[in-house]
């Protein structure tokens, strides 16, 4: 194998991009769930949901702050290692990620700082309807990223025009063939993954000291989200354009390896049906 240009910049920007993602699926579901925790001390006074916050809401801003510093490198990869790609599809792209910096990022930066020192400077329904904001502008994000992902894996709505891809039609562009799956697909991926990180992290600072009312205690609402999106998880990946079809073909080849008359059912799915009753178990065992 010869490591030329090409070949490093891929693994350049494989590091990246896998580095990168990391902190998006976490904080696009942290953020919701922040809000969450907030609704819960305004409706009920308890608190045990605002200690929740503040404590989670320090994990926030390392991980926030993280994926914007990783983010701004790899957009600046697409222009260093991919730059016959971007003359091409600049005219595309370009505005997609203009949309998320001036939709989404502009929103979580206006009401980030009130989000995070705004305890005892503004009042409590306020710091709420900033939460509300940041959580907002993630998922604003999700979207156009989302969306300028999968125009270039099911591009739509563009010509070609001297060599370069034009738009002709936005609303083909952003609402690509592949779009809403990944879409839902990565929202649903974020949740979960917040919701098994928050119920492991509570669960170890459990067994590490003991339980410590308010400050590592678990509200029931956490354990109920990871189950249900464990539920849909697989339905989804089924849906899914890229992901789905290779799934498909490597159990497909397992069956056909098996020679099992009879058993035209996906081959994962008892596996996932006892991976859930093992969860909802423990999760009540802990209620």
């Amino acid at each position: 194998m010869e490591f030329d240009a090409l070949l490093l910049s891929r693994i350049q920007f494989a590091f990246t991009i896998a580095f990168h993602i990391i902190f998006p699926s976490f904080t696009i579901g942290l953020a919701s769930w922040l809000a969450a925790l907030e609704f819960q001390w305004l409706r009920t006074g308890d608190p045990m949901y605002r200690n929740l916050f503040r404590f989670w809401v320090k994990i926030f801003a390392v991980s926030f702050g993280l994926g914007v510093v990783s983010g701004i490198v790899m957009s600046y990869q697409f222009g260093t290692n991919w730059s016959r790609f971007s003359d091409f599809t600049g005219n595309v792209l370009g505005p997609l990620i203009a949309y998320e910096v001036i939709t989404a990022f502009f929103l979580e930066a206006a009401f980030l700082g009130i989000m995070l020192f705004g305890w005892e400077r503004v009042g409590d329904r306020l710091h709420f309807f900033a939460t509300c904001m940041v959580a907002l502008g993630t998922l604003i994000s999700a979207f156009w990223i989302l969306s300028a992902n999968s125009w270039m894996q099911t591009p739509a709505g563009y010509a070609i025009e001297n060599g370069v891809a034009v738009p002709v039609n936005w609303f083909e562009i952003v609402f690509n063939p592949s779009f809403p799956l990944r879409f839902a697909h990565m929202v649903m991926a974020a949740y979960l993954t917040t919701a098994f990180a928050v119920a492991g992290m509570s669960a170890w600072m459990i067994l590490r000291a003991g339980q410590v009312p308010g400050l590592v205690a678990t509200p029931p609402s956490d354990r109920r989200l990871g189950s249900p999106l464990t539920l849909l998880g697989p339905p989804l990946r089924y849906l899914h354009p890229g992901s789905a079809s290779n799934g498909r073909c490597y159990w497909r080849g397992l069956e056909r390896q098996n020679r099992s008359p009879g058993h035209s059912k996906e081959v994962y799915d008892p596996w996932i049906a006892t991976t859930v009753t093992h969860l909802i178990d423990d999760a009540r065992s802990w209620s």
